[in-house]
């Protein structure tokens, strides 16, 4: 049994992974001879273009990459915007965001990645300063005519308690994603 071939623009994408999907743009259809294109650009300067290909007697447009085209795709999160044009004229018909992940596979057993988050990686940062600041009970000291003030204990630990609680809602959201649950417990009388 073939797999069902999506009818919308992805939100994810493995770099080496085959990018294929349906798009029906209802006032500008393959029939009437529209052609639809879409522009694909990262903030760090890559992106790409694909043409979509027009199925006049389903009435829409196919997107098919293959893998080999895709592996060289860097990853990161790219603006979209999808286009369709005939003769001279050209119109924006939908826009939204891909993130093109790394493919792991590619990369050598010995790569190292990073895949902490933002919110982990300051709740280790601040973890470490605080176990750091426990045993110097110093928050600014002279050298030289030179002064230094450290981040008071306090605002350090309210800024720890926020990305935890930012950290947490993550985990949440994974979870929920990776169809694992919240871990909450959901009681239903009937």
């Amino acid at each position: 049994m073939a797999a069902t071939v999506p009818t919308i623009e992805p939100y994810e994408l493995i770099a080496g992974d085959t990018l294929k999907f349906n798009k029906t743009v209802v006032d500008y259809t393959p029939g009437d001879g529209w052609s639809l294109d879409y522009s694909f650009r990262s903030d760090t300067g890559t992106g790409f273009d694909i043409a979509a290909t027009g199925n006049s007697s389903a009435g829409y447009f196919e997107v098919n990459v293959t893998a080999a085209t895709t592996t060289n795709y860097t990853a990161g999160t790219y603006a979209w915007q999808a286009y369709s044009s005939k003769s001279s004229e050209r119109f924006l018909v939908d826009s939204g965001k891909l993130v093109i992940k790394a493919n792991l596979n590619a990369l050598a057993t010995s790569a190292t990645t990073e895949q902490r988050t933002h919110a982990r990686v300051m709740v280790e940062t601040i973890r470490g300063i605080l176990e750091g600041r426990a045993s110097s009970d110093m928050e600014s000291y002279n050298i030289g005519g030179r002064s230094i003030n450290k981040i008071p204990i306090q605002e350090l630990a309210d800024l720890l308690q926020r990305y935890e609680d930012k950290l947490k809602l993550e985990e949440a959201k994974r979870q929920t994603e990776n169809k694992h649950g919240t871990g909450r417990l959901v009681k239903a009388r009937f």
